[in-house]
């Protein structure tokens, strides 16, 4: 009796965990790298995700060989963005869709079960500012969207036109660019839309800051001021 009910229940749980990756729409991953530099002709971008990844249906509408893929930039405290699209005749998938590539000079991307991966020879946003404070990212597939976040101890290098993080947690949500004007333009990637943020949405807001647990300030829209005894207060 024991071990036909132990037997049900892991069947129980099986199928649960087979049935997760359908109904998942934004995966929020741990980011392993994130460096971007900003200096003319020699901007670059590289994001680097390891972990487990559930990868869209072959053939299914979120396959980016069907329906391309957009890979976006976000300064989440400031609202500015840039969006990479990445069409679907530059993707190829492994074998049984076990992975997908992209390649369209100057921009790179893979997608496995084990590895994310983008690399551009461009930035988008302006990374004019003494520092970023945080970056975020969205690797978006028709209805899936990988979602990683660089703040607080992950970074490791934060001036005017170098950013640098790495090992940082899984967000609690992916990352909107909120109230923004935005213009299209052509580039060698395809075609990209950058996000400027109007003149008021970083004048009007206080800065967050404080110790735990008193923080206090204000932050864009979708994130609160807030930490822990161990992370410092910063907007999430």
């Amino acid at each position: 009796m024991h071990r036909a009910r132990s037997g049900g229940l892991r069947a129980l749980v099986l199928l649960a965990l087979a049935g997760s990756p359908v109904d998942a729409v934004d995966a929020l991953v741990p980011g392993t790298k994130l460096d971007v530099r900003g200096a003319g002709r020699r901007e670059s971008l590289r994001f680097v995700a390891k972990g487990r990844f559930a990868l869209p249906t072959s053939r299914s509408p979120d396959d980016p060989t069907a329906g391309g893929a957009s890979f976006t930039l976000v300064n989440p405290t400031t609202g500015e963005s840039y969006t990479f699209n990445l069409p679907n005749a530059r993707w190829t998938a492994g074998p049984r869709g076990a992975s997908y590539r992209y390649r369209n000079p100057p921009l790179s991307a893979f997608l496995g079960a084990h590895a994310l991966r983008v690399a551009v020879r461009r930035t988008g946003i302006t990374l004019d500012e003494p520092a970023q404070g945080a970056l975020a990212v969205v690797l978006a597939l028709g209805s899936f969207r990988y979602c990683a976040r660089f703040d607080d101890g992950a970074v490791v290098r934060d001036r005017p036109r170098r950013f640098t993080a790495r090992h940082a947690v899984p967000p609690a949500r992916c990352a909107a660019a909120g109230p923004t004007t935005t213009s299209t333009t052509t580039t060698l990637a395809g075609t990209s839309t950058t996000s400027t943020p109007p003149p008021t949405t970083t004048t009007t807001l206080a800065a967050c800051g404080g110790t735990f647990p008193t923080c206090a300030g204000g932050c864009p829209a979708g994130f609160t001021c807030g930490g822990s005894v161990i992370l410092p207060c910063a907007c999430r």
